[in-house]
């Protein structure tokens, strides 16, 4: 399990893993999740809810370019895919909203292991995000929505009390009647 730290905010965070030597090991070197527990654990010490929905990014690097835009093509179809590169090589996010459970974690991981022995990459990294801010812009835009549609049907009524012309209105009979 990875070291835990406070930040500047005082959330706590985790720490980069060390060898027994003290020294950064290199993400090729390690299983960014080595223990499916470990990493629900850090979750939650970070202040993060881990059962509700997350966004979960594992980034792998390519050498080589033609193995890059493959892999990029493969993935498509199961996952939302980034392309970038850094000065370490040609970089692929690999992205899709999962359950942050030991079931969910354990299978993204074996199809991230099993894509990567395939297509000859390094796994980096993998990042979990919240969706909370998400879910609240989902919500503000469905009331936006909503305010939007019912002003529509107000603008759509005809307001007899300003206007001196003739409106028509249809009655309890459904008949249209001259006002």
């Amino acid at each position: 399990m990875a070291a835990r730290s406070t930040d500047s905010t005082g959330v706590r965070v985790p720490r980069p893993r060390r060898s027994p030597e003290g020294t950064l090991r290199s993400s090729s070197e390690t299983d960014p999740i080595p223990d499916v527990d470990a990493l629900i654990a850090d979750i939650s010490d970070t202040g993060m809810d881990p059962s509700r929905t997350a966004f979960i990014s594992f980034h792998v690097r390519f050498d080589d370019r033609p193995r890059w835009e493959n892999a990029a093509a493969v993935a498509r179809s199961k996952w939302q895919v980034s392309l970038y590169s850094s000065p370490a090589g040609y970089m692929l996010r690999l992205s899709r909203q999962a359950e942050v459970t030991r079931e969910s974690l354990a299978r993204l991981r074996a199809e991230v292991q099993a894509l990567v022995a395939k297509l000859g990459a390094v796994w980096e990294s993998v990042t979990v995000e919240e969706l909370s801010g998400a879910n609240e812009w989902k919500a503000l835009q469905a009331q936006q929505r909503a305010d939007k549609a019912g002003a529509a049907v107000l603008n759509a009524v005809p307001d007899v009390t300003e206007s001196s012309s003739p409106s028509v209105h249809a009655g309890p009979s459904g008949a249209g009647e001259v006002a």
